[in-house]
């Protein structure tokens, strides 16, 4: 019994320092995609998602490609070309997601995020990017449900759903919270996004 109960605990240990490490390494991907995308606009490139012509009938997946192509939206050998200069497709991941290790094999199942399709116009604390154990239907406003995706990325993040906003706050929530967190995440009452997925 004692041989049981001294397992389970060192389990339960491993599981909460994977989480944390988990949760630190998507919080950090985040910011740096945000940043990689706040030095687009600043140079005066079209970095966000809406601006560039997204709908939810395209993928999370589709946009991150896109930031890695040119204004013209053409694969290009100079990083500093593409939308956001330098980026590489390993930094869309996180903890448990398999790495990407070129732009030809990056795939979803490389990519660790939900993207809201924002504009340059959306109010500063909209989520802007998503963990992607995260589900709001194809679109989503400030009265939305929200559900978890049961996953290893969900298993990794103790079912805590993290996001970036437009403004870069990285923020989360613990899974009791999950379901009415479109409120905190969208505060613009009147407006309804897109949702692109992996």
């Amino acid at each position: 019994m004692f041989v049981v109960g001294l397992g389970l605990l060192l389990y339960h240990f491993l599981h909460m320092s994977e989480m944390g490490a988990a949760f630190s390494n998507l919080k950090s991907h985040g910011r740096s995609i945000w940043c990689g995308v706040i030095n687009g606009q600043t140079t005066g490139k079209i970095v966000w998602p809406k601006d560039l012509g997204f709908t939810r009938s395209q993928t999370s997946t589709e946009y991150f490609r896109r930031l890695l192509y040119d204004k013209d939206g053409q694969k290009t050998d100079n990083p500093t070309n593409q939308l956001v200069e330098n980026a590489v497709p390993h930094d869309f991941g996180g903890w448990g997601i398999n790495a990407a290790t070129s732009l030809t094999s990056f795939a979803a199942n490389n990519n660790a995020w939900v993207v809201i399709c924002v504009d340059s116009n959306a109010p500063p604390d909209t989520a802007f990017l998503v963990s992607r154990n995260a589900f709001f239907g194809a679109q989503v406003s400030t009265t939305s449900k929200v559900t978890r995706v049961k996953s290893h990325t969900d298993w990794c993040l103790g079912g805590r759903i993290v996001w970036t906003t437009k403004s870069g706050a990285c923020c989360d929530a613990d899974p009791d919270k999950v379901a009415n967190l479109a409120a905190s995440m969208f505060p613009d009452s009147n407006a309804v996004y897109d949702v692109l997925y992996p």
